[in-house]
């Protein structure tokens, strides 16, 4: 990784990395997947219109892909081929997750609508509806096979705010709720688990803060955070930084106390995932999002130091 020259990733509002690291999925018009290993693309195509969320099946073989109306087609990861179509499309919402098997495909709705589905053939086999409320994000935790939904009620009044935002966490298969999270947030732009299970990061609006998933204590909190809305959060594969996008680029915070230790600059940043092996970082961008090193934390503490 030594003297790695930044990848320019053209224009690109999300980014998913494969489970191996082997390729890297970038959507904006178009969804291109590039080659790690080349740092070459695979291919670029152009499936349905406005592409916003994708996942990549555990297999590596195929990824599924959602846009802004709801439909849901999956391609072969070879050649950018569609393979099958599993929704029509609907109502917008939320991401959408692989279960850890591969079989199922778990998203939620702005209409509060929270589905599981076949990732072959696209069967609803749960379906569970939340009158009232957005469902904004699905994460699924691969430590402890816990999933998380994040759930934004809707005003019904214009004169009367709506209640703060809120976290259901379900076992697999899903059910019903294990229990509610509660946490003194209003709006949750982004919540994400750390990959060792013990914490949960939120970003609310100009303030991000840590958690422990368990006893739902604050762990660290940051505020006067600057940057774009809804902000995006990511783990390292260690668990020891955390990135965000902010103002004018991405920043990245050492855990657990979230002091600031790196920024990568880019205009309209809206995006940003760490590699598997946390050697890089995909970093996207209204403009053009780039795949660059990952930091070193120990060096930019070290240089924190000496400053």
């Amino acid at each position: 990784m030594k003297g790695f020259r930044p990848l320019k990733l053209l224009r690109c509002y999300a980014c998913e990395f494969s489970r191996s690291g082997s390729f890297l999925a970038t959507l904006s018009r178009d969804v291109v997947v590039w080659d790690m290993a080349t740092c070459k693309k695979r291919f670029r195509t152009h499936p349905l219109s406005h592409p916003s969320h994708c996942a990549v099946h555990p297999s590596e073989a195929e990824m599924a892909v959602k846009n802004t109306s709801a439909e849901i087609v999956v391609l072969d990861t070879e050649k950018g081929e569609i393979i099958r179509v599993l929704d029509l499309g609907g109502v917008e919402g939320s991401n959408i997750c692989y279960s850890a098997c591969g079989e199922f495909l778990v998203d939620g709705s702005w209409s509060g609508v929270l589905t599981v589905r076949s990732s072959t053939t696209g069967a609803i086999e749960f379906q569970r509806h939340f009158p009232g409320e957005m469902i904004t994000k699905v994460v699924r935790d691969d430590h402890s096979g816990r999933w998380f939904t994040v759930h934004s009620p809707v005003s019904t009044r214009a004169d009367q705010p709506a209640a703060p935002d809120h976290v259901y966490v379900w076992g697999w298969p899903m059910t019903t709720p294990l229990r509610t999270i509660r946490l003194r947030h209003a709006n949750i732009d982004d919540l994400s688990i750390a990959p060792d299970g013990s914490t949960c990061a939120v970003s609310d609006r100009d303030v991000i803060s840590l958690f422990d998933v368990d006893g739902l204590s604050v762990v660290a909190s940051l505020s006067g955070v600057a940057g774009v809305l809804p902000r995006t959060l990511a783990w390292s594969p260690d668990s020891r930084m955390l990135a965000a996008v902010v103002g004018e680029g991405v920043a990245f915070y050492s855990i657990p106390g979230l002091e600031r230790i790196h920024e990568v600059p880019l205009k309209f940043a809206c995006d940003v995932q760490f590699s598997p092996d946390g050697s890089k970082v995909a970093c996207g961008s209204w403009s053009g999002g780039l795949l660059v090193e990952a930091p070193n934390l120990i060096a930019a503490r070290v240089g924190e130091r000496s400053d």
